[in-house]
């Protein structure tokens, strides 16, 4: 990896940036992206988050509920690239995890009702602790409380009355 890397600098080698960039995830079933790129992409996907609960919600810019998806499912991807790191690598990855992991538990809380489970459409009860949260403030939990309550509406008006 070049030395423009956000991660130079931090508590990584030459090397051991090196061995990130060279550490491919699967994303999809033909592209794999590698995992230096994926911890960046992490670190910026919550600044984005937080710098979004500011703004209005008629703010073109903000992100909205799907976009919580992506930065959730791009966290699993980085999941997915530490587990193939031996253990010294890795546990360097993982202090590095633990900042941005921290920054974005506080910015977010429990997602006690799973709305993230209903805006993703998908069960995330057995998924990592980050698709447990939303966003404390903003436009993108809105959009996210939004989102799940059109859903229960749909749901509900799809139902047989009882008798």
């Amino acid at each position: 990896m070049s030395e423009e890397s956000p991660l130079v600098g931090s508590n990584f080698t030459a090397d051991d940036i090196d061995q990130l960039s060279a550490t491919m995830v699967d994303v999809a079933p033909s592209r794999s992206v590698a995992l230096a790129e994926l911890i960046e992409a992490w670190r910026r996907h919550v600044d984005k988050i937080d710098s979004d609960r500011a703004r209005s919600a008629d703010d073109r810019s903000v992100w909205v509920a799907h976009d919580l998806v992506a930065a959730l499912s791009l966290r699993d991807f980085v999941q997915k690239g530490r587990d193939l790191l031996d253990s010294v690598l890795r546990d360097k990855v993982d202090r590095h995890l633990d900042q941005v992991d921290s920054r974005f538990l506080d910015i977010t809380e429990e997602d006690a009702r799973n709305l993230v489970g209903v805006v993703a459409e998908r069960d995330v009860t057995t998924k990592g602790w980050w698709w447990h949260r939303i966003p404390d403030s903003g436009p993108m939990r809105e959009d996210i409380k939004h989102y799940a309550a059109a859903a229960e509406a749909e749901r509900n008006s799809s139902r047989p009355p009882s008798a």
